[in-house]
C-alpha cells in the first residue's frame, strides 16, 4: 500500500515580523494622515475624513478575524495576529507623535522673544520667492523644534550642521492646507530672519560638518560645473542653474544629484573590493564599511 506523505504546513514567504511592521506602517501612516487633515482643515473623501477612523480600524480587524476563521491554520492565525498587533501599535505611535507635536506647538505659542540657538538640518534652498532653510532649536524650552527660516536679503544662510543665535521672533505655522506639508515634516514654526549672530559649529559631529563646508567651498572655487560634483558627492544642489537642471532632466540623469541608497551601495562595494585585497578579516571589512557609510550619511545629511 502506497505511503501517503503528510501535507507540509503553510509557511509564509516573508518572516512573521514583516507582517508586524507592515501593519504598524499602515496604521501609523493612516493615523498621522487623519490628524494632519484635522489640524489643517483638509476635507478628504472617505470614512477617515469623517472622523470614523476607529470604525474603519474595527472593520479591518473584523475582516482579518473572519479570514483567519475560514483558513483555520495555525500559521495564518499567527500572521493575522502579528498584523493586528502591528495595526494597534501603529495607531498608538501615530497618536503619540501627534500628541508630542501638539505639545511643542503649545510651547511655541507661549514662547517669548528671547534669543535661541538653532542648527541647520539641511542646505538652504533658493527660489523665486527667496532663500529658505529648515533649522532645529538646540537649546532651551523649545529644544528639538523644527523651524522654517526665510532669509532677508543680505543675510548669509547657515551651512548644514552650522549653529547660530537667532533674535527674530518665531511664529507658529498657520493651520491651513498650505502648511500641511510642513507639519508632515514636523516643522511647526517659521521666522523671517533679518540677522544671525555668532556662526559656529558645535557637538561631536562638528569636524565632519566643517569638512563638508570646506568641500563645498572648494568645489565652488573650481568653476561653473563644480555644482554637479557637489550635487553628486554631497547632495548639495546649490549653484545648479535652471538651464543645467533642464539639460540633466532631458538626459535622464537628474536623479544622480540626489544622494540615495545607490550612492552608498557604490561606495560600499568599492571599499569592499579594495579591502578584500588586504589582510583585514571579513568582520573587520564589514565594520570599516559600516563606519565609512555612517560618516558619509552624516556628511550628506540624514
Amino acid at each position: 500500500m502506497a505511503r501517503i506523505e503528510p501535507v507540509a504546513p503553510l509557511r509564509p514567504a516573508l518572516p512573521l515580523t514583516s507582517f508586524l511592521f507592515l501593519g504598524m506602517w499602515i496604521s501609523t501612516a493612516t493615523t498621522l494622515n487623519y490628524f494632519l487633515d484635522r489640524r489643517c482643515g483638509v476635507e478628504n473623501i472617505g470614512v477617515i475624513a469623517q472622523g470614523h477612523w476607529l470604525l474603519e480600524f474595527g472593520i479591518v480587524l473584523l475582516l482579518i478575524v473572519t479570514v483567519v476563521s475560514i483558513l483555520g491554520r495555525s500559521t495564518a492565525r499567527t500572521i493575522a495576529l502579528m498584523f493586528m498587533v502591528g495595526l494597534m501599535c501603529g495607531v498608538f505611535l501615530g497618536s503619540m507623535a501627534h500628541r508630542m507635536q501638539s505639545l511643542r506647538m503649545a510651547t511655541l505659542a507661549t514662547h517669548d522673544a528671547s534669543p535661541v540657538t538653532v542648527r541647520a538640518v539641511e542646505v538652504a534652498y533658493t527660489s523665486a520667492y527667496g532663500t529658505s532653510q529648515i533649522v532645529k532649536v538646540i537649546e532651551g524650552s523649545m529644544r528639538g523644534m523644527r523651524i522654517q527660516f526665510s532669509y532677508s536679503e543680505g543675510v548669509a544662510p547657515l551651512e548644514r550642521g552650522q549653529s547660530a543665535f537667532l533674535s527674530d521672533m518665531i511664529l507658529p505655522l498657520a493651520r491651513t492646507e498650505k502648511s500641511r506639508t510642513l507639519y508632515a515634516k514636523d516643522i511647526i514654526g517659521r521666522a523671517q530672519v533679518s540677522s544671525l549672530d555668532e556662526y559656529h559649529y558645535r557637538g561631536w559631529m562638528s569636524p565632519l560638518y566643517r569638512y563638508r563646508a570646506l568641500l563645498a567651498e572648494q568645489n565652488i572655487a573650481i568653476g561653473q560645473y563644480s555644482a554637479i560634483t557637489r550635487g553628486v558627492l554631497l547632495g548639495d544642489r546649490r549653484g545648479i542653474s535652471d538651464q543645467l537642471n533642464d539639460d540633466l532632466a532631458q538626459a535622464g540623469i537628474r536623479h544622480f544629484l540626489t544622494v540615495s541608497g545607490t550612492h552608498i551601495a557604490v561606495m560600499s562595494a568599492g571599499l569592499i573590493r579594495l579591502l578584500s585585497h588586504t589582510a583585514f578579516t571579513r568582520r573587520q571589512v564589514q565594520c570599516i564599511v559600516l563606519g565609512a557609510a555612517t560618516v558619509y550619511v552624516i556628511l550628506v545629511g540624514y
